[in-house]
């Protein structure tokens, strides 16, 4: 399985990062990926900004961590990226 959390066992962070992304779209289907990898269900997100803020805490939970800053860049870039596929020009 693509998401098992074994797969990300020496990069925790990249674990998060692609569940969190993996997150944001199915939260518009009513569904969460948990840390388990299990999916369950949840009330749909109703506006992208809800989605966004169900998983915008793990980007608080990196920095509260000390996550080393290239993690972060990364993840600022990553979320500039999706954020320009949803409101093409």
């Amino acid at each position: 399985m693509a998401i098992a959390p074994r797969r990300f066992v020496n990069h925790p962070a990249e674990f998060e990062g692609f569940r969190d992304r993996v997150n944001r779209l199915l939260a518009f289907h009513g569904w969460h990926l948990t840390e388990h990898s299990k999916f369950r269900s949840v009330n749909p997100a109703a506006t992208i900004n809800e989605a966004r803020e169900r998983t915008g805490r793990l980007n608080t939970e990196l920095e509260r961590r000390k996550v080393h800053p290239d993690v972060l860049a990364f993840w600022k870039i990553d979320h500039a990226v999706i954020w320009l596929h949803e409101h093409p020009p």
